[in-house]
């Protein structure tokens, strides 16, 4: 069945499954085109539309007040006395977009659950981003099996978009301001390990998604490797293992839990998704357990 699940790159934007929608208008980014070849135009326009921004032309300017002005002269980017160059500089440009029309979010929180033990629970990562979703969350599933993907999916009947990755624009930062909404929560599935984002670069997805997000859930399924990446990067793991057998990665974990004796809110071992985000009343247990380490 998840090979059924609708799919959109980043350039293709969709309005977001949210409670309720921002009044804010998005920043305006004025471009003066006047000496630019068509490819760096192209690149440039198709950077600020995936991020969700307004753009005017130099030739079209009005008084609308401006978050960046982009001067492209040939295959040369100019902003704010820095210069780049198309298409050396793809990644960098598009870094400071975001840093000159976004937000830093303070003080950001990013958890990552993996589990080892031969009995898991499915949906935790989930319950955990919902417990904290009126703050703002994004849950990022980087589980290989995409069993957390096909829960969700099969329980909200296919209705949540799966981004697909673009290679044309390769920025963590336009995936995640582009991850669908379901019940307030914004999503980064995971449909037959096509997005690198969710894999062998999920520790910039996590840098990127922390940036915008108060909250950050990401599930690694039983991948060790990951969780240790994303603990060296500041994430805090939370470990579930059955102590059965030697596990032969080093690191600390922020909660290290046995599954058959530590006690987990019943919240978070539900295994219909549905429960979890129409259920409000049990959150702040889950999240009084999020923040309170506990490592054996």
């Amino acid at each position: 069945m998840l090979a059924d699940a609708g799919c959109m790159t980043t350039t293709q934007r969709k309005p977001f499954r949210a409670k309720k929608a921002s009044s804010t208008p998005p920043p305006t980014v004025l471009v003066d085109t006047q000496d630019a070849t068509e490819a760096a135009t192209e690149f440039v326009y198709a950077v600020t539309a995936a991020l969700g921004l307004n753009t005017v032309d130099l030739t079209e300017a009005d008084e609308v007040p401006k978050a960046a002005h982009i001067q492209i002269t040939g295959n040369t980017l100019s902003a704010d006395s820095r210069r780049w160059h198309y298409p050396d500089h793809e990644a960098k440009f598009e870094r400071w977009v975001v840093s000159k029309c976004f937000p830093r979010t303070e003080h950001s929180t990013a958890w990552a659950v993996v589990q080892t033990s031969t009995d898991t629970y499915p949906l935790l990562a989930a319950a955990m981003a919902y417990a904290v979703a009126d703050e703002g969350v994004l849950l990022i599933d980087a589980d290989a099996a995409g069993t957390l993907t096909a829960a969700i999916l099969d329980d909200t009947e296919h209705a949540i978009e799966v981004l697909g990755y673009d290679l044309a624009l390769p920025s963590p930062h336009i995936y995640v301001l582009n991850a669908p909404r379901w019940a307030g929560v914004a999503m980064m599935l995971q449909v037959n390990g096509q997005s690198p984002l969710n894999s062998i670069l999920i520790a910039e997805a996590a840098i990127a998604a922390q940036y915008h997000y108060k909250h950050v859930v990401i599930n690694c399924g039983a991948d060790l490797f990951m969780a240790q990446r994303l603990a060296a990067e500041g994430v805090q793991v939370v470990h579930l293992d059955d102590f059965i057998r030697p596990l032969y990665v080093d690191f600390e974990p922020y909660k290290k839990l046995d599954y058959a004796e530590d006690r987990i809110p019943d919240y978070g071992t539900r295994r219909d998704f549905e429960f979890i985000y129409k259920n409000t009343r049990r959150r702040k247990g889950m999240r009084r357990w999020m923040e309170r380490g506990e490592t054996r």
